[in-house]
């Protein structure tokens, strides 16, 4: 049976990063909707098992395209919502937990034996690449970092491209959004709204 997750997000960056935290799962199709009108294409969909990543506040104006969607499929629903949001429920994502704990909630929510997966390549970053890291999520130009760390631009160009091999992540918003989730960057200062 295939497998499908449809992140329904309004926020292009916070797609996109949990895409890249979600990572490639095998005989699984990431699918990023943004406009609520790209989401009837995917209302023929057949025989799969679907995540639905939706915040709750929306779900009740989709409601009828979910029961559609139930009817030859498998789906779940997961919501996603603000840090200290109720996940109770156990089908939850928030902006406070970590990448590893949302991969291992999706695999759950899809019924993916770990043995499908092969283990992900080594993603323990260096010092150096995690200060790059948290000046790159701070939205700091090669330029500024190089200065800041007292480095060559082409040693920050390096770093970088270390840092997307081992993560996997190869966006700015996506790896903003890893710094968050591993508490990278201290966000506490911040209204979480301002972040997304």
């Amino acid at each position: 049976m295939k497998r499908k997750i449809i992140i329904m997000l309004d926020s292009d960056i916070l797609s996109r990063g949990l895409s890249s935290i979600i990572g490639n799962l095998p005989e699984t199709e990431i699918i990023c909707v943004a406009p609520p009108e790209e989401l009837e294409q995917y209302a023929g969909i057949t025989r799969s098992v679907i995540a639905l990543v939706i915040r709750p506040e929306q779900l009740a104006r989709y409601t009828s395209f979910v029961h559609r969607l139930g009817q030859t499929n498998t789906v779940q629903v997961i919501t996603f919502g603000l840090p200290g949001a109720d996940r109770t429920k156990g089908q939850s994502i928030t902006l406070d937990m970590d990448g590893e704990s949302i991969r291992q909630l999706i695999l759950k929510v899809l019924n993916v034996d770990k043995n499908e997966i092969e283990p992900p390549p080594s993603m323990q970053l260096s010092e150096r690449e995690t200060e790059v890291l948290r000046l790159v999520a701070r939205g700091y130009a090669n330029k500024e970092i190089a200065a800041r760390l007292f480095i060559s631009v082409h040693t920050v160009i390096s770093h970088r491209k270390n840092i997307t091999e081992k993560l996997g992540i190869k966006s700015i918003s996506g790896l903003t959004v890893y710094a968050i989730l591993n508490k990278l960057i201290d966000t506490s200062g911040q209204n979480p709204e301002t972040l997304i």
